[in-house]
C-alpha cells in the first residue's frame, strides 16, 4: 500500500482535488458542510489513508478512532453506512488513477481488503 502512495508522490500528483471533485459529484449534499476547505479536505483525505494503513498494520487503536469519527460526523447529519463505503470507493478509484502503472493486482487486493475491513468497522459504529 505504501508503494502506491510513493508512486503518487514521485509523480508529483496531489489526489485531494480529484477526490473531492468526485466526492461532491456523488454526495452533493456534503458540499456545504466543508467550511474550511483548505484544511478539512486534506485532513479528511489523510485520515482515510491513515486509517487504512494503520488497519493493515494491525494497530489496535483503529476501532476507537473509527468510533470517534462516526460520533464527530453525526454533527453533519445522518451519514449512512453506504456513504462511508462510497467515500472509500472514491478514494480507491482516485488512488488507482493517480498511481498509474504502479497499481497492480497486489496493490488493488491490499487496498480493497483494508477498505472492506474499515467499512465493517464504520458499519459497527454507525
Amino acid at each position: 500500500m505504501e508503494a502506491t502512495l510513493e508512486a503518487i508522490g514521485n509523480a508529483g500528483i496531489d489526489p485531494v482535488p480529484t477526490y473531492f471533485e468526485k466526492f461532491f459529484a456523488r454526495f452533493p449534499d456534503q458540499d456545504p458542510l466543508f467550511h474550511h476547505r483548505e484544511t478539512s479536505q486534506g485532513m479528511m483525505f489523510n485520515e482515510m489513508i491513515e486509517l487504512l494503513l494503520s488497519l493493515a498494520a494491525d494497530k489496535n487503536w483503529v476501532p476507537v478512532l473509527v468510533c470517534a469519527h462516526v460520533q464527530t460526523h453525526e454533527d453533519h447529519g445522518d451519514l449512512g453506512k453506504s456513504q462511508y463505503r462510497g467515500a472509500l470507493e472514491i478514494l480507491l478509484e482516485v488512488l488507482e488513477d493517480a498511481a498509474g502503472n504502479s497499481w497492480d493486482k497486489r496493490q488493488d487486493a491490499a487496498w480493497r481488503e483494508m477498505t472492506d475491513r474499515l467499512v465493517g468497522l464504520f458499519a459497527k459504529h454507525a
